[in-house]
Parts: C-alpha cells; sequence; structure tokens
C-alpha cells in the first residue's frame, strides 16, 4: 500500500503566505546637480563630482582644446563665441566674438573699415586646433569657413579673420562644412575634414591657400596627424561603388546602406602625406568619429557609435584591429561586434591627392 507524505496544516499554510521580496524605495532625488555637486540623471543614477563645474548658459560646448602652456582651455559650442577659461580654476576669463565672415586677411592688412563681428556663425560638428606655438587658434565654422584667433604673449585672445572654404557643391547645399583639424608640426600646413564635399583639404596655414585635396570616405569627421601619414576618419564609410546599395547621407549625398536605408560601416582613410596617395581605407565599426593617437604615436584609434567595436589602427601596417582582436596583412577591415575582421592587400598606386 502506497503512503503518502503530507505537511503540517500550519506549515503549508506559512509556506504560502510567505511575502513576496519587495525593491527598495526609488530614490527621489530631483534631476540636476544639487548642492554638493552631485548629479541626478533621468535614469536615476547618481554621478559624483570630480573636479570642477564650470556652467556655460546656452553653450552647449562641443569642442575642447589645452593651450600650449596648460593655463587657458579653449572651448566653443552653440554660441557665436569661443570662450577661455582658467584651466586651474574653470573661471571663464574670456568670451571672444568670432571674426566677420568677410574679413578675410587679420586686422591692420585691409581697409581700415571695421566689421562687425559673426553673430550668425558657430562651431561645426567638431573642429578646433593650435598652432605648434600656440599663437593661432583655428574653429571650423558650420557655415562653411574657419575662424581665426591670434594668442598674445599674455595669453589674450583676439578674434583675427575668416578663411573661407571652396564650396562643396553637394546637391542641396553650395558651402562646405568643415569639421576636424589638424596641424602639421611644423606650423605651416593646415588640415581640414571637408565633411560634406568627402574631402580633406591641405591649407597653407598662414595664407588659408588650398594646396592639396585629397578623396576620403562619407562624411569625414576628425583628422590626425602622425608618422607622415593623415588618418581621416569617415562617419559614413567608404564611397558606395557600383551596384551598392545607398541611402541618403545629408543634403543630397549618399551613403552604403543596408535594405532600411541605414549606414552599414565607418572607416579609416590613410594617406602618406609625401607622396599624396591613399595608403588604406580600413572599415570601423559605425560612425567612426573623433580619433586620438597613442602616446607613443604608433596607433591612432577612431571613436565609433556605443553599439560598435572601437577599433585601432597602426601606422606601421596601415591596418586595423579590433579591442580582442590582431591586425593580420597590410589592411584589415575590421566589422562592427559579433563580425569577423578579414584581411585584405593595399592596392598599389591608390588615389592620389589632388593639386590646387
Amino acid at each position: 500500500m502506497r503512503v503518502r507524505s503530507l505537511l503540517p496544516l500550519p506549515l503549508a499554510l506559512a509556506a504560502c503566505s510567505t511575502p513576496e521580496p519587495q525593491r527598495p524605495p526609488a530614490p527621489t532625488a530631483a534631476v540636476g546637480r544639487a548642492a554638493d555637486g552631485t548629479q541626478t540623471t533621468p535614469v536615476n543614477q547618481t554621478l559624483p563630482p570630480h573636479g570642477i563645474y564650470q556652467d556655460l548658459p546656452g553653450m552647449r560646448p562641443q569642442v575642447l582644446a589645452l593651450s600650449r602652456d596648460g593655463r587657458r582651455l579653449y572651448t566653443a559650442g552653440k554660441t557665436s563665441e569661443l570662450a577661455v577659461l582658467d584651466a586651474a580654476t574653470g573661471a571663464v576669463v574670456q568670451k571672444v566674438p568670432l571674426p566677420a565672415e568677410k574679413q578675410a586677411v587679420p586686422p591692420g592688412e585691409q581697409s581700415p573699415m571695421e566689421l562687425e563681428p559673426d553673430k550668425d556663425g558657430q562651431v561645426s560638428y567638431t573642429g578646433l586646433a593650435l598652432s605648434p606655438d600656440g599663437r593661432t587658434i583655428w574653429l571650423s565654422n558650420v557655415r562653411g569657413s574657419l575662424k581665426v584667433f591670434a594668442v598674445g604673449a599674455d595669453g589674450t585672445v583676439t578674434p583675427s579673420h575668416t578663411i573661407a572654404l571652396p564650396p562643396a557643391n553637394a546637391p542641396r547645399r553650395k558651402a562646405e562644412i568643415p569639421s576636424g583639424l589638424a596641424v602639421a608640426a611644423d606650423g605651416s600646413r593646415l588640415y581640414v575634414c571637408g565633411n560634406l564635399s568627402n574631402q580633406l583639404l591641405e591649407l597653407d596655414a598662414r595664407s588659408g591657400a588650398v594646396l592639396r585635396s585629397f578623396p576620403v570616405g562619407v562624411a569625414p569627421f576628425d583628422v590626425v596627424l602622425t608618422g607622415g601619414r593623415a588618418f581621416v576618419s569617415n562617419q559614413g564609410g567608404r564611397r558606395p561603388g557600383a551596384g551598392d546599395l545607398t541611402g541618403p547621407a545629408g543634403r543630397g549625398t549618399v551613403v552604403r546602406a543596408d535594405a532600411r536605408g541605414i549606414a552599414t560601416e565607418g572607416s579609416v582613410s590613410v594617406f602618406d602625406l609625401d607622396s599624396g596617395l591613399l595608403v588604406a581605407e580600413t572599415r570601423t565599426g559605425l560612425h567612426a568619429s573623433d580619433l586620438a593617437v597613442s602616446p607613443d604615436g604608433r596607433f591612432p584609434s577612431p571613436a565609433p557609435t556605443p553599439a560598435a567595436t572601437r577599433s585601432r589602427c597602426s601606422i606601421a601596417t596601415a591596418a586595423s584591429s579590433t579591442r580582442s582582436g590582431r591586425a593580420a596583412g597590410r589592411t584589415t577591415c575590421c566589422r562592427p561586434r559579433r563580425t569577423r575582421c578579414a584581411s585584405r592587400p593595399t592596392a598599389n598606386g591608390s588615389t592620389p591627392a589632388t593639386a590646387r
């Protein structure tokens, strides 16, 4: 005969009445900055202060550069000015208006007619650079020019002049959209990403004359110089080829895209500055943007969107590797996360730069 084992009734009732675990109460701190300096985000994250906060009302800063002597910070955003901050205290030292759009040469080198500051210009997606001696500042203006500032011996910044850039002549916008900037080590050349024309422009740093242009990928964002080469991050990846599926990239330009019309890659274009030849066109994660060079100058690294894999390019091999992989061969195509990297040799005699 089968014997059934039953729990005593009091124990069974106790088991059924055990309360559900309770969630801790949600934080009730107001979103924003508290009196002690902590910041609370809309998703209840608390960010403790690390350093000094400096409010810049209305600016929404997008670019940042440190003066050569380390005493000043330069920044700009959605206002028509360059802000100068004390690097030690964070205090705003100056708010410098943008030079007039028609001020083509430094003050004193043209007619004495006084020109009003440019009240419509503002910094582009990115683009702020200093000369090696720290006496000149260049700022990419979204309206299609570069704003130039002079730095005095005492650190005072004054508006100097505006460098007009060649028109991009895109289907729905004539003016260029300059973005990333880089200055040659000797200060003689200035390199400008033409975000709309898909070019890297080499300018005479003093006169602003265009010396050469390099055809890069779609929507170039940033540029760094190291090892005799220029590395340009392309948010839209390589230029579309015949038969490629494309989608809109803005102002009538196109980008390689998937069936949904969304860009499928980012890339880095690498040019040898002596020969002007394209050394490599390296695929990266989506929307390659800011570039940084390792302290030893060997590895430029583009920053993609958070969902993409960060890549690292090698100066010696003009290759790219992901954080979890190793470069192989001359050019390694690094795809977004969960895909393999395929290696292929670089073609000889690639597209050269065009002299102006």
